[in-house]
């Protein structure tokens, strides 16, 4: 799907590298709720991580061939985070004030503040990764003569498989001191059946667009806006141009979801559609594929029917 240089920017470029892992636990019933390997940890990988907090799971279980579901859909209301300059971040900062969450920065030097991860990440280098090749462990004494560079023969796809089957069909149902000896998953439905701790309801499609949605600036124009040669225009815009004429105006885009963008017109945020309803629904590594297997066919045509274009992302969706 990707082109060399995109290969590249993600470390998937067939060299043996370090990856990091960004997790968020809900401390009241130890479930996993969000999960994210990177080759980077930038702000970029922090957002995925608490998009998937408040996302529906169930196409990561079922990916994989779990053996039962990965729960947890809702805004939560305190998130803890450690010292690292993603979590930090301005904008991760801003995205947690407008899903309504309050970050707690805990103190640098103090792993007993973040207590509930630290014991996840400790389970998982005493259980999970010694079963693994190429593992580095966690200092240069414990790894000894051991070659990990030269046993190091997993790609990121295999350990995010890994990671997945692990947290949702072991971590999530396997008793917990902690717990009484009730598991992640019995402790999470216990707790929904009693209503003894109502969560904050998943965010709405609109509302993560402007939460996680990229920042972008463009041009309006008569025929709207484009982002990714997906063209963007409703009434409302068409109005708007009319006293503005090539304006420029700030916008959301989010890429699981390229059927609409959100665009700032004299202070209010719109939801602006795509012209072709074809990109409902559409995530943007599909269309990029789609894009580059039409490209591949006519290097020269920048615009291709919607018939076409619908074929393409069948073709290409995972």
């Amino acid at each position: 799907m990707f082109s060399e240089e995109e290969l590249n920017e993600l470390g998937l470029n067939d060299d043996t590298m370090r990856w990091w892992l960004v997790v968020a636990i809900d401390c009241r019933t130890r479930m996993i709720l969000g999960m994210t390997l990177t080759a980077n940890p930038k702000v970029s990988s922090a957002m995925k991580c608490l998009n998937m907090v408040v996302s529906d799971k169930s196409a990561y279980a079922d990916a994989v061939g779990a053996l039962v579901s990965w729960p947890g859909t809702n805004i939560p209301e305190t998130l803890g985070v450690d010292n690292g300059t993603s979590l930090k971040a301005a904008r991760f900062s801003t995205t947690c004030a407008d899903l309504g969450i309050t970050k707690l920065q805990t103190i640098a030097g103090s792993p007993s503040m973040r207590g509930c991860i630290e014991r996840v990440f400790w389970t998982l280098s005493t259980t999970l990764m010694p079963r693994l090749y190429g593992r580095t462990f966690n200092n240069a004494q414990a790894r000894a003569g051991n070659p990990s560079k030269e046993r190091a023969c997993l790609s990121a796809e295999d350990i995010a498989e890994i990671l997945v089957r692990y947290v949702v069909d072991i971590y999530h149902n396997t008793p917990h001191m902690g717990l009484n000896g009730r598991t992640p998953l019995e402790q999470w439905e216990a707790d929904q059946q009693d209503g003894n701790f109502p969560l904050k309801a998943a965010p709405t499609s609109r509302r993560k667009r402007l939460a996680f949605g990229l920042p972008l600036e463009r041009i309006v124009q008569q025929d709207g806006i484009r982002v990714m040669n997906v063209r963007y225009h409703s009434e409302k815009l068409a109005c708007w141009f009319l006293k503005h004429a090539n304006t420029k105006v700030e916008l959301r885009w989010l890429d699981e979801n390229i059927g609409s963008i959100e665009v700032k017109m004299d202070g209010v945020w719109q939801e602006i559609p795509a012209v072709s309803s074809i990109f409902q629904d559409v995530d943007a590594s599909s269309w990029a594929a789609a894009r580059r297997a039409l490209r591949s066919k006519d290097p020269k045509r920048k615009e291709w029917e919607e018939g076409v274009i619908g074929r393409a992302l069948e073709t290409s969706r995972p």
